[in-house]
C-alpha cells in the first residue's frame, strides 16, 4: 500500500471519534507523507503495512500511534453490549460482568472487544488489515482507568476480589514513589498492597485543634468495600456520585459475607480453638486437690501423718507406705489414683480463717470426688477435649482449602486432596513411636508430643483433571503459599527450611538449604475427596492424640494438642498476655518439648486481640481484618465473626453517612486510582507511610522493603506529584493545571548529605516529651503514632523527632517554588472571605459608625483586602510556602470545585496595643472547609504571655503567625501535636515540653522568609497563668537553653536539608505595646 493511498484510505474513514482526534489522524497520516516509507512491525503498535518499494522501513512512534487511539471514547466503545447482558464491558472505572473470573480470561476477552472497535473504525485497515493484537494490547493498558489491566502478562487472580484490589493499590503505591509496577511479581505486588492497606487500617477520629467538629475516619475501609461492589455489579458509583442511587449497607453485608466467608469462618475456629488444651493427668490432680483445700505440693510426713487443708487436718484412711515420705500430695494422688480420707469431726474444724470454710457436706462431695479413680476422670475429660481439638484443627485446614479454590477457582467435584507434613533428615528421624506401626510393619506417621521436628505447616496437594496446585499452610500465620508447578515439596522446603521449620520470614527468594542437607521426609496426613479429607484428618489427629493418652496422663504441664499445632493460649487473661506468646516461649521447644510447640496463627490471634498493626498484615485472614479492623473487638465479645462484620459495615454508614459518601464518590471518581483509599483520607502515601508500609514488608520481603525505602530516601519530586518521578530524578513535567512546561531547575531536592552529616543524637538532658506523641492528617489520612506501644521505638535521633520527621515529609513533596498567577489573581475562586461581628468588635471605637451599612461594609472590605494582601506578599515573598500552595492545587487540596471558608473575627477589646477575643478560638475544620482566623491587621493576642519563645520569654500571639498557621494547616493537611497531657502545670515538670510540630516549624520558616520578625515559639501549647508559674520558678534555666538549642538543632536540620535558593531577608518587627497601630 503507498503512502498516497494510505492518505486517501484515511480522508474516507467515518469514524465518530472528535474532530480533533479526526485532525490527529490526519496530522498523522501527513508525516507519513513525508517521511515516505512505511511502518514495520512494532511490539507497542501493531501489524505491518505491506509495500513493495525498496524503501528501509522506519518504527512508528508511539505519539504516532496514540493519534488513532486518543479520539475514541472508550467507555463507550466498550460500553455494554445489547442483548449481551452478561458480556464484559467497561464503564469508565471498572469492568463490569467480570467479577470472579480470572485475569487472563477477562483481558482476552476485553483486548477482543477492543479489537473489533478499532476494526470497526478503519484503524486496522490503516495497519493494513491485520487483527491489531498488539495495539489492542497497548489500549488495553493505556487507555483503561484499572491499573491492574495495565499489567502484562496478567496476574494470576480473580478480577474484583480481594488480591486484585491489592495489586490495584500497590500499582498506585509504586506509581506515586517514582517505580514501575511491570516485571514484578503478582507475589509482590499483593504483598505491597496488603501493607499499605494495613498501614491505613486504623481509626482515627481527628480535628485540626479548636472545639471544631471531628473528622470520622470509620474503621471499616468502606472505599475498597465500594471499589469492589462496583466490580461485581453490586452497586454503581457513578450512579451514587449523581445521587441517583443510595447505598443500602445490606447490599454490603450480603456479598461480602459470601466474599470472606471461609475468612470469617476461620476467624471464628481460631479463636474458638484457641480456647482448647488437652489437660494432664497431674494437671486434673492439681485442680482437685486446690478444690479440697489443699495445697498440691506439700510433702507428706508419715505414714499416718495428717494432710492440712482450710478444713482442716485430714487423715488418709489407708496409711501411705514407706516410699510416699517426702513426696508431694500431686505425685501420691496422682500414683495412687485416688484419696480416701476420713470425715473431719465438726468440732475440729480450724476457726482460724472462717471465710475460707465451707460447710461440712460441701467438703464432703469434694472429699468424695477425690475418692474417685483419677483415670477415669481423666479419661473422660481427655477424650472430649481430643475429639474437640482434632475436629477444630480439621476444620481450619479444610477453611484454608475452600478459601485457595476460590482463589484459583478449583473445582473440587473431581478433586483428589492429599494433606502432608515434612520433617528433616533421613529414615532416622521417622522411627516408631509408642509401638505404632502400618500394616506394612513401618512406622506409622503419628503426631508425638516428644518430636519438635515437624514442619510448622501442612503441605496441600489438589489434583483435577485441569491441573495441579500444591500449597503449604503456614501454621504461624494461616497463610496460603503456593508452591511453582515446576518445584516439588522436597525442593521447595529445601529452598524454605526457615519458613516450614522455623519462625522466620520466607525472604525475597527464600533461604537455602544448606550443602549436607540429609534431605526430608514428606508424610502424608490424610488423603481424599473434598467431603471425605475433613474426617480423615479428624481421624487422624484423633489417632495421635490417642497414642499419647498414657503419656499425658503423667506430665506434669498441660499438654499441647498432637500435630494440631492447637498449644493452650491461656487466654483466660485479655489480650493474649500469657508468658510465652511474645517472647522467647516461641522459640522451638527441646527434644522434650511438644511438637509445634506454637500458638496456632499467632499473627492471627494477636491481631484479633488488639495486637500491632503489623499483626494484622501477617493474619491468615489479613483481607477481612485490614477491611474491618473493628471486627475484632466483636469476635473477642462472643458474637462471631460475621455478624461482627455486618455490624461494623452499618456503623461505618451510620458514622459517615450517605449523603457525604456520595460527595466523597465524585470526588473520588475524577482520581480513579485513589478510590480504594476513599474515606481513608485520600491523598498521596507520604514518607512516613512508606516507612511503615516497610516495616509492613521487612521481615518477609525484605529486598523490596529496602528498595521502597531507598525509593524514598533518594527521590527528588517533580513540581506536579510523584506520577513523573522516575528513579529518584526530577522530571520536566507539563502541568494540566498550569499549562506550561516546568523543568527540574524549580524544584527543591533533597541534600541527602546534609541529612547524614547533621542526624545526630538529641542531647539526653533536652526537656523535650519523648513519650507517646500523635499528630495526625488532618483529614484523617494517616495518623502517627509516635513511640507508641514500641512501633517507633524513640531512637533518640534529631531526623525522627515528630517535627524534623513531618516537616520533612510535607517538603518532599512542595518542590514547585515557581510564582504562578493563580494565587493572586484567582484567589477568590479558592477561598471565600467573610467577617464575623464586626458591629459588636473594638473596631467600632475607632471613629467608624459601623452601624451604618455602607460604613461597615466599607470596613469588611478593607479587612480583607488586607488578607489578601498579606497572603499575596507571602506569596510573593516565601518560596516555601508557593512551594506548599502549589502542591496543595496540585495534589487536589485546594480547588475551585471545593472553597475554603475564611472567617475573619475582629477582636472584642484593644487595650494597650493587646487585643482579646471572647469567642474566637483560630482553627480549622476540615469537614465544613471553615478556617476562623483574627483579623491579620490586629493588635497581638492580649493574653500575657502566651507562647514561650526564645530566651525563655513569654509573648503574646502575634495575627500574622496565627493567620499563616491556620493557612498552612489547609495547604498541608496536617495537624498540631496533642497538648492534652499538658492540662495543668505539674505536667510541664513530668513530661517536658511537648514538640512544636510541623505546621507550627513552617509558620516560622515562612515569616522568616517574608522578613517578618515575630518571637519563635520554642513549643506548641497555649501557656496558662499556671505553666508560666512553673517556668518561671521551677525549670532551671539551663534547661530553657536547651530547650532552645533543641530547637535551633531542628531548625539547621532542615535548612540544611531543604536549602532555600534565596536567602531571607531582615526581619521587621512589628510594635508591640503602646506604639502598635490599630485599624
Amino acid at each position: 500500500m503507498s503512502i498516497d493511498t494510505l492518505y486517501s484510505r484515511s480522508r474516507e474513514l467515518h469514524t465518530p471519534c472528535a474532530p480533533a482526534a479526526q485532525a490527529e489522524i490526519s496530522d498523522s497520516v501527513d508525516v507519513f507523507s513525508r517521511w515516505r516509507r512505511d511502518v514495520p512491525v512494532h511490539d507497542e503498535v501493531g501489524t505491518t503495512i505491506p509495500d513493495n518499494t525498496s524503501q528501509p522501513p522506519a518504527p512508528l512512534a508511539p505519539p504516532t500511534a496514540d493519534a488513532f487511539i486518543r479520539g475514541i471514547d472508550w467507555t463507550t466503545a466498550l460500553g455494554p453490549v445489547p442483548g449481551q447482558e452478561q458480556a464484559v464491558y467497561y464503564d469508565g472505572l471498572t469492568l463490569r460482568n467480570a467479577s470472579g473470573k480470572p485475569m487472563a480470561q477477562v483481558v482476552e476477552d476485553l483486548e477482543s472487544r477492543i479489537g473489533a472497535v478499532l476494526r470497526a473504525r478503519g484503524v486496522a485497515a490503516i495497519f493494513g488489515g491485520g487483527d491489531c493484537v498488539a495495539l489492542a494490547r497497548r489500549v488495553r493498558r493505556t487507555m483503561i482507568a484499572d491499573p491492574t489491566l495495565s499489567l502484562h502478562p496478567s496476574p494470576d487472580v480473580r478480577y474484583g476480589g480481594p488480591r486484585w484490589l491489592a495489586i490495584w493499590t500497590a500499582i498506585r503505591v509504586l506509581e506515586e514513589l517514582g517505580l514501575s509496577s511491570h516485571d514484578r511479581s503478582v507475589d509482590d505486588l499483593v504483598a505491597i498492597g496488603r501493607a499499605e492497606a494495613a498501614a491505613r487500617a486504623q481509626r482515627n477520629t481527628v480535628t485540626s485543634g479548636g472545639p471544631g467538629p471531628a473528622i470520622v475516619t470509620p474503621r471499616v475501609d468502606l472505599g475498597a468495600l465500594l471499589l469492589m461492589s462496583h466490580a461485581a455489579g453490586t452497586i454503581d458509583l457513578h450512579a451514587c456520585a449523581r445521587s441517583d442511587a443510595t447505598i443500602a449497607p445490606r447490599l454490603l453485608i450480603e456479598r461480602y459475607r459470601d466474599v470472606f466467608a471461609d475468612d470469617l469462618r476461620f476467624l471464628d475456629l481460631l479463636w474458638s480453638s484457641a480456647h482448647l488444651q488437652l489437660s494432664t493427668g497431674a494437671e486434673l490432680a492439681r485442680g482437685a486437690l486446690r478444690a479440697a483445700g489443699i495445697d498440691p505440693d506439700h510433702r507428706m510426713d508419715g505414714q499416718s501423718a495428717p494432710i492440712p487443708s482450710i478444713h482442716g487436718p485430714l487423715r488418709l484412711k489407708h496409711p501411705s507406705p514407706p516410699a510416699a515420705q517426702g513426696q508431694r500430695v500431686c505425685d501420691f494422688y496422682l500414683s495412687r489414683g485416688k484419696l480416701e480420707f476420713d470425715d473431719i469431726p465438726r468440732e475440729t474444724a480450724p476457726v482460724s480463717a472462717p471465710d475460707s470454710r465451707r460447710e461440712p457436706a460441701q467438703a464432703a462431695r469434694i472429699r468424695a470426688l477425690l475418692a474417685l479413680p483419677l483415670q477415669d476422670q481423666f479419661n473422660s475429660l481427655f477424650s472430649a477435649q481430643a475429639t474437640l481439638v482434632s475436629q477444630y484443627t480439621a476444620a481450619l485446614i479444610d477453611a484454608s482449602i475452600s478459601r485457595y479454590g476460590k482463589q484459583y477457582g478449583i473445582d473440587f467435584d473431581n478433586a483428589a486432596i492429599t494433606v502432608s507434613l515434612a520433617r528433616p533428615g533421613g529414615p532416622e528421624h521417622a522411627r516408631p513411636q509408642g509401638g505404632n506401626t502400618g500394616a506394612d510393619g513401618a512406622a506409622a506417621f503419628t503426631f508425638t508430643s516428644t518430636s519438635a521436628n515437624d514442619s510448622r505447616g501442612y503441605f496441600v496437594a489438589i489434583e483435577t483433571p485441569a491441573g495441579s496446585h500444591v500449597y503449604f499452610l503456614s501454621w504461624e500465620t494461616g497463610t496460603e503459599l503456593a508452591l511453582p508447578a515446576d518445584v516439588g515439596i522436597h525442593e521447595w522446603a529445601r529452598q524454605h527450611r526457615d519458613l516450614v521449620f522455623g519462625s522466620t520470614g520466607i525472604g525475597d527468594k527464600g533461604t537455602q538449604a544448606p550443602a549436607q542437607d540429609p534431605g526430608l521426609l514428606v508424610r502424608t496426613l490424610a488423603s481424599g475427596t473434598r467431603s471425605e479429607i475433613v474426617a480423615a484428618i479428624t481421624a487422624k489427629i484423633m489417632a495421635a492424640q490417642e497414642a499419647g493418652r498414657a503419656a499425658a496422663y503423667r506430665r506434669d504441664e498441660p499438654v499441647q494438642a498432637q500435630g494440631s499445632g492447637l498449644e493452650r493460649p491461656g487466654l483466660e487473661r485479655p489480650g493474649l498476655e500469657r508468658p510465652g506468646l511474645e517472647g522467647p516461649g516461641l522459640e522451638r521447644p527441646g527434644p522434650d518439648g511438644p511438637g509445634l510447640a506454637l500458638a496456632p496463627l499467632r499473627a492471627a490471634l494477636r491481631a484479633i486481640s488488639g495486637g500491632h498493626p503489623h499483626h494484622v498484615y501477617d493474619c491468615a485472614a489479613m483481607e477481612v481484618l485490614i477491611l474491618a479492623p473493628g471486627i475484632r473487638e466483636g469476635i473477642t465479645a462472643g458474637s462471631g465473626a460475621a455478624q461482627a462484620f455486618a455490624d461494623e459495615i452499618e456503623r461505618a454508614f451510620a458514622e459517615v453517612g450517605s449523603t457525604h459518601i456520595s460527595r466523597i464518590i465524585g470526588q473520588a471518581l475524577a482520581a480513579p486510582r485513589d478510590l480504594p483509599r476513599l474515606l481513608r483520607g485520600g491523598g498521596r502515601l507520604t514518607s512516613k507511610g512508606v516507612e511503615i508500609l516497610s516495616m509492613r514488608l521487612k521481615s518477609a520481603r525484605p529486598g523490596l522493603a529496602k528498595e521502597l525505602t531507598r525509593a524514598i530516601e533518594t527521590r527528588a519530586l517533580s513540581p506536579y506529584g510523584l506520577d513523573s518521578v522516575q528513579h529518584g530524578a526530577p522530571a520536566t513535567v507539563v502541568s494540566p493545571r498550569a499549562g506550561a512546561t516546568d523543568g527540574a531547575a524549580t524544584s527543591r531536592t533533597i541534600d541527602a548529605d546534609a541529612a547524614r552529616r547533621l542526624d545526630r543524637k538529641v542531647p539526653d538532658g533536652t526537656p523535650n516529651y519523648r513519650g507517646a506523641h500523635t499528630i495526625y492528617d488532618a483529614v484523617g489520612a494517616y495518623a502517627y503514632d509516635w513511640w507508641k506501644d514500641g512501633d517507633f521505638a524513640y531512637t533518640g535521633f534529631l531526623a525522627d523527632t515528630p517535627t524534623v520527621a513531618l516537616a520533612m515529609d510535607i517538603l518532599r513533596h512542595a518542590t514547585d517554588l515557581s510564582e504562578h498567577g493563580w494565587w493572586k489573581n484567582e484567589f477568590d475562586e479558592y477561598f471565600d472571605i467573610r467577617v464575623l461581628n464586626l458591629e459588636k468588635s473594638a473596631y467600632r471605637i475607632t471613629g467608624t459608625d459601623l452601624a451604618d451599612a455602607s460604613a461597615a461594609a466599607g470596613h469588611e472590605a478593607a479587612m480583607r483586602d488586607a488578607l489578601r494582601t498579606f497572603l499575596a506578599s507571602v506569596y510573593a515573598s516565601s518560596e516555601t510556602f508557593r512551594g506548599l500552595a502549589n502542591d496543595a492545587r496540585a495534589a487536589g487540596r485546594l480547588g475551585k470545585d471545593k472553597k475554603w471558608r475564611l472567617r475573619i473575627a475582629a477582636p472584642d477589646t484593644i487595650s494597650q496595643g493587646r487585643s482579646t477575643y471572647a469567642g474566637l478560638w483560630p482553627h480549622v475544620d476540615f469537614a465544613s472547609r471553615t478556617a476562623e482566623i483574627p483579623d491579620v491587621q490586629a493588635p497581638p493576642e492580649g493574653s500575657p504571655g502566651s507562647t514561650l519563645t526564645d530566651s525563655g520569654a513569654f509573648a503574646p500571639a502575634d495575627a500574622r503567625a496565627v493567620v499563616l498557621h491556620e493557612i498552612l494547616h489547609i495547604l498541608t493537611a496536617k495537624g498540631d501535636p496533642p497538648v492534652g497531657r499538658w492540662d495543668n502545670d505539674p505536667s510541664l515538670l513530668a513530661r517536658g515540653f511537648p514538640e512544636r510540630g510541623p505546621v507550627e516549624y513552617l509558620t516560622q520558616r515562612i515569616l522568616k522568609e517574608c522578613g517578618i520578625d515575630v518571637s519563635r515559639r520554642l513549643c506548641y501549647l497555649h501557656l496558662t497563668q499556671a505553666h508560666r508559674d512553673v517556668v518561671r520558678d521551677r525549670i532551671p534555666l539551663q534547661d530553657l537553653g536547651s530547650l532552645q538549642r533543641y530547637v535551633d538543632m531542628q531548625d539547621e536540620y532542615l535548612s540544611k536539608v531543604f536549602p532555600n535558593r534565596i536567602a531571607a531577608p531582615t526581619p521587621v518587627r512589628r510594635p508591640v505595646g503602646a506604639d502598635a497601630t490599630v485599624p
